[in-house]
């Protein structure tokens, strides 16, 4: 297997982000644009954005948080060329327990779906780097 196969699902990772970002910015800029929210209100983070606004914010802003231990697990697998099977199958779990933790927190809001699709992805990551040091030590 190469190791350009690990790449396939942090590009996805990175489209997520993107996407956030650009929903977020729609968001806000709607706000702005309707007269809801205030530039000077911006600047002094003190700005009132609607329920889902801050909801898109908060799952964009996690994603800087636990997938960038899934960037450098996804970084180390290719650089010590230990890409298999096992390792794209675990950051291809992570990618979609992040697109399902995104849903649960900008559509559905539920907390408990939320919960569950971060466990799975922080084991998915877990897995990762412990798959990389066991390969690695052996």
């Amino acid at each position: 297997m190469t190791e350009a196969v690990i790449v396939y699902p942090a590009f996805v990772q990175v489209l997520l982000t993107f996407a956030l970002c650009l929903w977020m910015g729609k968001l806000r800029f709607a706000q702005v644009g309707a007269g809801t929210v205030q530039l000077d209100e911006i600047q002094k983070r003190t700005a009132k954005w609607e329920d889902k606004t801050v909801r898109v914010e908060l799952a964009f802003y996690n994603q800087f948080q636990v997938p960038i231990l899934f960037y450098g697990a996804c970084a180390f697998a290719a650089i010590f060329h230990q890409v298999d099977m096992a390792m794209v199958v675990l950051a291809w779990v992570f990618v979609g327990s992040r697109t399902f933790q995104i849903f649960s927190h900008t559509v559905s809001n539920n907390s408990r779906l939320r919960f569950l699709s971060f466990l799975v992805g922080i084991l998915a990551v877990l897995g990762m780097w412990g798959y990389l040091v066991f390969i690695l030590s052996t």
